[in-house]
């Protein structure tokens, strides 16, 4: 019985992507966790904390961290005050750590972004 070869092609393709898709990365994990744990001088004083990792999944690690990325995304870097939206943390950013000026025209201290709107809504003629 022959096989064309692109049948032979497209099955070896197939078993490869099943074999990287079902790849257990728990040991690879594993062995990050101990060289952080070594960096840092845990693992040879605090093995609690090797054995409190041992019983989380990866899955439950890698989950962990992005839900804390995520929250960290929308804190003041400055002041580090938590916002629940990204817009909230720019607006605070404007109100409350950009740089302070003095309108030309009426001397109010306004933050730097802002200066545009207040000329326009104080002194333009147009009001």
């Amino acid at each position: 019985m022959r096989v064309p070869l692109f049948t032979l092609l497209s099955c070896a393709l197939s078993l490869a992507s099943y074999v990287v898709a079902h790849h257990d990365h728990s040991l690879e994990a594993r062995e990050a966790i101990d060289a952080v744990l070594a960096e840092r001088g845990l693992y040879e004083n605090d093995l609690s904390v090797r054995e409190l990792l041992n019983d989380v999944s990866t899955r439950e690690l890698i989950g962990e961290l992005s839900e804390r990325l995520e929250r960290r995304a929308n804190d003041c870097l400055e002041c580090g005050k938590s916002f629940n939206l990204p817009k909230d943390l720019t607006e605070h950013k404007i109100a409350v750590h950009a740089r302070k000026v003095n309108c030309p025209k009426c001397g109010e201290t306004v933050s730097e972004p802002k200066l545009a709107a207040h000329m326009i809504s104080k002194h333009s003629r147009r009001r």
